[in-house]
């Protein structure tokens, strides 16, 4: 009876639609799938339009006020409405959108396994304002600001600052390292630390660069070196913050602009150059001082012959002849043996010419240094123009030989 009942409903729907000269369209019961569904005026299923609240449906189902669906599952929060595969309609948490493959930007609960980049050989680049500031290469390599765009090396920083270094200037742009750790107390330190493998087995090596604060806003600057395993690094070098440097000298035992432990080995300087000057002296302590002012060659050798005159002054006087002394003299070469020696003399007068020369073991001239005055001069003689070995030397004036010495020349 319902069968019948649904199907006279439909054939009545139909019948006052022809009997008014209508377009017959209306609404079909189908009892095997208890389903209810529309039909057009040929009685088709499409093309077919359904308004609520319009006669002029722009669309299969046009409704011009809200739909409100019952008995769906609902929450607290905000909820979309979605569409599966198949078309089914549902409804579905806001927040659970995209959380499966995206980056949310209130964060996402990960597992240790996400990450943000590229699937491809492709750079990874980041933008502010529409602006590369940051790009992570295929290679590896990290470019950080506006024109690091290439970078060259593992990290590359690059940026634009128009002011000029002053050596009081502290507020420069470029590389901050700040160890943020509250403390009162000090020797707090920002590190870099360089490393490298290398070796017979291949071990990692380092070296670290760190600045230490020593009070309230001052800081030294140190430099550490590995030397025999992960746990054996020491400070080899400091530049403290009143501006000395320590060199194998504990922190707290730095007190001079230059101060060394030589450890019982001698200090080296190479290829200095020659010159004059006032000499040094080394107290007990091992701090340096210019030496008191020294007298002048001319000075010392008046000095010598006033004592001279005053010895033979009292040989007259005792019945003792004075041996005649020579007018001209050379010194010792100074040091001997050495890589740069100094040769002192002196001529009291020459006629026709006067010079140093200087022979090898051979009795071949080497050097040969005119005399253009009478007093007192200096001959240098450096190894990097004469080869290492034992020399005599002479002072000849007028063509005879009026006083000789043995030097030994040595680059080491």
């Amino acid at each position: 009876m319902k069968n019948k009942s649904l199907t006279k409903i439909a054939l009545s729907i139909i019948g006052c639609a022809l009997m008014s000269q209508s377009f017959a369209q209306g609404w079909i019961g189908d009892s095997g799938s208890n389903s209810l569904y529309g039909v057009n005026s040929g009685l088709g299923l499409s093309p077919l339009s359904v308004g609520i609240g319009t006669s002029t449906p722009s669309a299969q189902f046009h409704t011009t006020g809200s739909v409100r669906f019952q008995g769906l599952t609902t929450s607290l929060e905000n909820q979309v409405l979605v569409a599966d595969a198949s078309g089914n309609i549902t409804l579905r948490p806001a927040s659970s959108i995209g959380t499966t493959n995206a980056w949310l930007l209130n964060g996402n609960a990960t597992t240790g396994t996400e990450f943000i980049g590229t699937l491809g050989a492709d750079d990874f680049r980041i933008r502010t304002n529409n602006l590369q500031k940051m790009v992570v290469t295929s290679a590896g390599r990290v470019g950080i600001g506006q024109t690091a765009t290439a970078p060259t090396k593992a990290v590359d920083m690059r940026y634009a600052e128009n002011l000029a270094y002053s050596p009081t200037q502290w507020n420069r742009d470029g590389l901050f390292i700040y160890n943020d750790f509250a403390s009162t107390g000090t020797d707090q330190a920002a590190t870099i630390t360089l490393a490298a493998r290398g070796g017979a087995n291949s071990s990692m090596a380092r070296a670290l660069i760190s600045g230490v604060v020593t009070a309230s806003n001052r800081m030294d600057i140190s430099f550490q070196n590995e030397y025999a395993g992960s746990a054996s690094v020491r400070e080899t070098m400091r530049i403290t913050s009143d501006g000395y440097v320590g060199i194998n000298v504990p922190a707290a035992s730095i007190l001079r602009y230059l101060h060394v432990d030589a450890n019982n080995l001698p200090i080296r300087f190479e290829n200095l150059p020659s010159g004059v000057g006032k000499p040094l002296v080394i107290d007990v302590n091992g701090d340096i001082y210019v030496g008191a002012a020294a007298k002048s060659n001319s000075q010392l050798q008046e000095e010598v012959n006033e004592l001279r005159d005053e010895l033979r002054e009292l040989k007259d006087l005792l019945g003792v002849q004075v041996e005649s002394e020579p007018n001209s003299w050379l010194k010792q070469n100074y040091p001997n043996p050495g890589a740069n020696v100094m040769i002192e003399y002196y001529v009291h007068d020459f006629g026709t010419d006067a010079y140093i020369i200087v022979l090898d073991m051979n009795g071949k001239t080497i050097i040969k240094e005119m005399i253009d005055h009478s007093g007192n001069g200096e001959l240098i003689i450096s190894t990097m123009d004469t080869p290492s070995g034992i020399y005599q030397y002479a002072l000849v004036i007028d063509g005879e030989v009026v006083d000789t010495k043995k030097m030994i020349l040595n680059k080491e």
